[in-house]
């Protein structure tokens, strides 16, 4: 079941930083790198986030009650910031970078057309 829940939270974010990359290599510039870095903070967050529930989900069975849980979530740490703001910022940066990139290609069709 964890299989299928990895899958889909973290799917479509691997496919698009893969695509972010092929982006930077095909058109190398800011833009591109900002796609690329965003999608790859989104990923990272994501992988943090689903490695921090299952080490509360580990700790709630192992011991049986939900403060060990807490203690867990309080002492995650840098893991912790990654993934609480990695998606967040990573989204944030990607989105700059998309606009960036389909306005700069807009502005270069409208040069090229007569």
């Amino acid at each position: 079941m964890y299989t299928v829940i990895l899958a889909a939270h973290l799917g479509p974010p691997v496919a698009l930083a893969v695509l972010g990359i092929y982006l930077l290599r095909k058109h190398p510039s800011v833009p591109a790198a900002l796609v690329a870095i965003g999608f790859a903070l989104v990923v990272a967050g994501g992988v943090a986030a689903m490695t921090e529930s299952f080490e509360i989900s580990r700790s709630v069975y192992a011991n049986g009650s939900l403060v060990a849980a807490v203690g867990t979530m309080n002492h995650s740490g840098f893991q912790g910031l990654i993934a609480h703001y990695g998606q967040l910022f990573g989204l944030w940066i990607d989105t700059v970078g998309l606009v960036w990139q389909i306005l700069g290609a807009r502005a270069t069709m409208a040069d090229r057309l007569p």
